[in-house]
């Protein structure tokens, strides 16, 4: 058969006539069809196109690139993909921004925790390992780490015991099992200010992602907020969160992890006959009960401090508690024994159903035997404890002067409490929990009070003598500010933080106490001619400040 012949526009180099193209020059047809491409030697089409009619187009060469340039393109997508795996690792990993959202909880599966699942594994007894996935770690040194560890332990845990650490207890194991805790930890210990601003907005976020989203309950959890409360004035210039808020988180929590429950049974609601098991047979340890009496310290602190009230039944947990297996077990018996009386005391002003035709003096005689009873239990080790460091007054035989005997008792009262707390050692004072505090600002509004106070035979003057509170606002307020430049970095430049503003508000509240005095007819026994140089209250906005709002919301006069 005859075969048809290459195109005209060939090249020298075509094949000779009748043997078969390469397949880089075979026409397209032939390509198309993967046949043969059979050159004709006389020019024109080849031999297959010739037969079939159709038209021999030569195909396009296309040189072939080399070994060289393929590699080159391999090596090109090789460092694409490296590039991108790095710029995808570095957004993953956490950074040091403040209020850094997404890299504050870990990826890993959250461990949702109830009454029966919690045990006492783990370094702390009553805590659970991987009780809580807030991502405290910003991989800090070990070194600092440890320094944060000892401090909250040597330090903090002295003046509010409401955590054991046990000696074999390092900072490793809470960062692994106890991660909220952990960073309530770092938060309180760090002398940064930038740095605890950007942690008190992690935990605060963590807490209502885990607790409000998620509905996460654990002892990490509880024991993280009860550390945050108990130093939260730390937090005050950011935080718009109200502490009677975090009460009520600590309160929920506590209720939803059943320890305040007492072990055993208890009597079925429908049937009063019958009893039924709780939901969590779990032996108490020593720790659901330290966390329930610092619970009950905190918020009773602060609701009876600011609000008036708070109740909580605690009478078989301070019984267990007193056997406790530290000092610090019976510090917090001590502390919420006191709590109870002043929880009494508030609820009797508060109370409606009071029997008003009976004298007020017959509760304050029931209420004062109560704190004496309390006292009396103390063992002798905490006596002199800076806590428990009591005042002494002597009463008066007749009824009719009882009035001005209490009168008198709280004024001896409020300056035990605050002699106590100016005797405090400069390094204590940014371990000061927050009912300290708050016990501090009650005892100072009071002597203020009764610095004013017009009542027949309540001589102004004595108390002046007795106790000077404009001389109280004074060295409260050069101990804080000696605290806030003794925080101050190597540098040497003290950031403004709660103790220089605490130490402007002091000042700034002398001019007008001192004029409020003048007017009740109280001058100044001891700086009659001393000129208190103003301070501009409009440099001190504490409306985003929650907490000096409640301290210092009803010292108007």
């Amino acid at each position: 058969m005859e075969r048809g012949v290459t195109s005209a526009s060939a090249s020298a180099s075509a094949p000779a006539d009748g043997t078969v193209a390469p397949y880089s020059q075979a026409c397209v047809n032939c390509s198309r069809a993967k046949c043969r491409c059979i050159v004709r030697g006389h020019g024109g089409r080849c031999e297959r196109c010739h037969r079939l009619g159709k038209e021999c187009t030569p195909a396009t060469s296309a040189r072939r690139r080399g070994a060289r340039v393929r590699r080159a393109q391999l090596e090109d997508k090789l460092d694409s993909l490296v590039s991108l795996l790095q710029a995808q690792h570095s957004a993953k990993s956490p950074t040091h921004a403040p209020y850094d959202e997404p890299s504050t909880l870990s990826s890993q599966p959250r461990q949702v925790l109830t009454p029966a699942t919690t045990t006492a594994s783990g370094p702390v007894a009553g805590l659970s390992p991987g009780s809580s996935t807030a991502d405290s770690d910003d991989g800090i040194p070990s070194k600092q780490a440890d320094e944060f560890f000892h401090r909250f332990r040597n330090h903090h845990l002295e003046l509010f015991p409401f955590l054991y650490l046990p000696a074999e207890v390092t900072a490793e194991h809470l960062q692994r099992e106890t991660p909220f805790l952990w960073l309530s930890i770092r938060a309180v210990c760090t002398r940064l200010h930038a740095k605890q601003d950007e942690l008190g907005h992690r935990i605060r976020e963590t807490l209502a992602r885990q607790v409000v989203v998620e509905g996460e309950r654990s002892m990490d959890l509880l024991l993280g907020l009860l550390t945050y409360m108990s130093w939260a004035y730390y937090f005050a210039r950011r935080s718009k969160t109200s502490l009677r808020m975090l009460a009520g988180i600590a309160m929920s929590l506590v209720s939803d992890l059943q320890i305040n429950q007492p072990e055993g049974e208890q009597p079925s609601m429908t049937n009063p006959g019958v009893s039924r098991p709780l939901a969590s047979t779990r032996t108490r340890t020593n720790q659901d009960r330290r966390a329930l009496l610092s619970c009950f310290i905190l918020t009773s602190s602060i609701q009876t401090l600011l609000t008036g009230g708070f109740d909580l039944c605690l009478t078989p947990h301070v019984r267990h508690a007193e056997e406790g297996e530290c000092q610090g077990d019976m510090m917090l018996v001590a502390i919420v024994r006191i709590l109870k009386v002043a929880d009494e005391a508030v609820k009797v002003c508060s109370s409606g159903d009071v029997d008003r035709t009976m004298s007020p003096l017959l509760y304050v005689g029931a209420l004062r035997a109560t704190l004496q009873q309390a006292v009396s239990k103390l063992p002798p080790e905490l006596l002199n404890h800076t806590l428990f460091l009591p005042s002494s007054f002597s009463f008066y035989r007749h009824f009719e002067v009882r009035r001005l005997e209490y009168l008198h008792a709280c004024l001896q009262s409020s300056k035990a409490g605050l002699d106590n707390f100016l005797s405090y050692d400069i390094a204590q004072y940014p371990a000061m929990p927050m009912s300290v505090g708050l016990g501090f600002s009650h005892a100072l509004q009071v002597l203020y009070r009764l610095s004013l106070l017009n009542e027949p035979g309540w001589d102004l003057v004595a108390v002046r003598e007795t106790a000077d509170v404009l001389l109280y606002l004074d060295q409260i307020a050069r101990i804080f500010e000696e605290i806030h430049e003794s925080l101050a970095p190597a540098s040497g430049h003290a950031e403004s933080n709660i103790f220089s503003r605490v130490s402007d508000a002091m000042r700034a509240f002398i001019p007008v106490w001192a004029a409020a005095l003048e007017r009740a007819g109280a001058p100044s026994p001891v700086r009659e001619t001393a000129v208190v140089e103003p301070v501009d209250l409009a440099l001190m906005d504490f409306t985003n400040d929650l907490w000096l709002q409640d301290v210092f919301g009803s010292w108007g006069g």
